[in-house]
């Protein structure tokens, strides 16, 4: 009886990696995307895992995680886009109810921390210099089910994946839209895990005729 115990703890005890802390999650081509959740995760990936080989990813409005596409530089253009819809979908472009929102790509050394020698305020970036831009970039999100945990992708996503939600900017409250995903995913997350991986304000179900 007492082998029983640790085989219990094991499924509880599940390893976070170190990026798990941020928003994350990996394109089609199998690049880890970071997103911050709040102006201090914004600083600290800027700070600590932005990295020449990296891509930098902002939506164009006011109220938008930092985004980071590793090892982005010369990558597809799927990725990028992938990106992209990330970074936009988890702006205030989402609370706003809007469709789309206009996002651009920079390099590390285009993002700085200084406008004429003045520092910028918490989670803020200066751009320099020509920026990728990715117009229209339309705001959906993939909730899907890997090894029993909800996973957050992308709604514009190239690769396969399991059993999934698709969610866009509407009405439903994110405790309900929380409920509905805990279910219909049937996963082990908690309602506020859940209720973490959702964007800012409300949201709906897009109908899909692909149960895929």
């Amino acid at each position: 009886a007492p082998v029983e115990v640790p085989k219990e703890r094991l499924k509880i005890a599940v390893k976070k990696e170190w990026f798990e802390k941020f928003r994350w999650f990996t394109t089609s081509g199998d690049l880890l995307v970071l997103a911050g959740r709040d102006a201090k995760q914004n600083e600290l990936l800027v700070a600590r895992h932005l990295e020449d080989a990296d891509l930098f990813f902002h939506a164009d409005v006011h109220g938008a995680p930092a985004t980071i596409l590793k090892k982005g530089v010369g990558t597809s253009e799927q990725d990028k886009l992938e990106a992209a819809c990330f970074a936009a979908s988890f702006s205030s472009a989402w609370k706003g109810g809007g469709g789309a929102a206009d996002v651009y790509a920079v390099r590390k050394e285009q993002v700085s921390k200084y406008s004429h020698g003045e520092y910028v305020a918490k989670g803020g970036f200066v751009i320099s210099g020509t920026r990728e831009w990715f117009r229209n970039t339309a705001l959906l999100l993939i909730v899907a089910e890997e090894n029993g945990r909800a996973v957050v992708f992308p709604g514009n996503l190239g690769k396969k994946i399991g059993r999934k939600i698709v969610l866009k900017p509407g009405t439903l409250e994110k405790k309900q839209v929380a409920e509905n995903i805990k279910k219909e995913l049937n996963i082990i997350n908690t309602l506020d895990e859940v209720i973490q991986l959702l964007p800012s304000g409300t949201s709906e179900f897009l109908k899909t005729s692909n149960n895929g």
